[in-house]
């Protein structure tokens, strides 16, 4: 029999808040400002890239003489400008789905590129910081997706064999970080629509997140009553 589904593991850029075009923009606007023209298909290889692959990326795009560290430090200058001024929107559906995963028996991880400190800061931005018994950072271990390493550390942190795990993303890296890792990948395209080469990997493709609802409904049991015994 399969394991059990124990755990809903999320990214956060692109699958639960909407800042994915505000990476994609600001990478192109830096590029620019720095004399390295970046297209938007080149913008979107960069999601959920773990730094050291951004940083090969970067260098195999524009050649060694270009600083991956500048045109980072100026990403993060325009993208910083922007979360301050514009009103970033949850994704479709992701409030209903956090709601119902409260009312069943699973641990809820958010797993992101970002430190742990500014992905406490944009849960508690977007009113999401109840909603997570854990925060794991790509930080924490020395290999960001598509590396397999995150989604492995998640599990370990949660005692959880990865089989147990659904993990929910927006990206290619994403997905295959997840499916290395042994986890269940869900794929919420955001930006593009899926590539047919990811099909075999997930164990669900949807257009927005509430529509998780039927299948995890179906695979996780009720939480019991405050005072019930299970």
């Amino acid at each position: 029999m399969p394991e059990p589904i124990l755990a809903v593991l999320f990214d956060l850029d692109g699958t639960l808040i909407d800042t994915e075009p505000y990476y994609v923009r600001s990478w192109q606007e830096a590029g620019q400002a720095l004399g390295c023209p970046m297209t938007r298909t080149q913008g979107l290889q960069l999601r959920s890239l773990g730094a050291p692959y951004n940083a090969y990326f970067i260098q195999r795009l524009y050649g060694p003489e270009v600083s991956y560290q500048a045109l980072r430090e100026k990403r993060i200058e325009l993208m910083g400008d922007a979360l301050e001024t514009d009103p970033i929107p949850l994704k479709p559906g992701a409030r209903a789905l956090l709601d119902f995963l409260h009312t069943r028996q699973a641990e809820l991880a958010l797993v992101t590129a970002n430190a742990p400190d500014k992905a406490r800061r944009m849960l508690a931005r977007f009113g999401l910081e109840e909603d997570f018994d854990h925060v794991i950072s790509a930080r924490d271990v020395s290999r960001g997706k598509p590396a397999p390493d995150v989604y492995r550390y998640a599990c370990e942190a949660l005692h959880l064999p990865p089989e147990a795990c659904v993990a929910v993303e927006d990206s290619p890296n994403g997905i295959i970080s997840a499916f290395a890792a042994g986890c269940r990948p869900v794929l919420v395209p955001d930006q593009s629509p899926a590539e047919d080469c990811l099909q075999p990997l997930l164990w669900a493709c949807v257009e927005r997140l509430d529509e998780l609802i039927p299948l995890l409904e179906r695979e996780l049991p009720p939480r019991a009553a405050e005072g019930t015994a299970l």
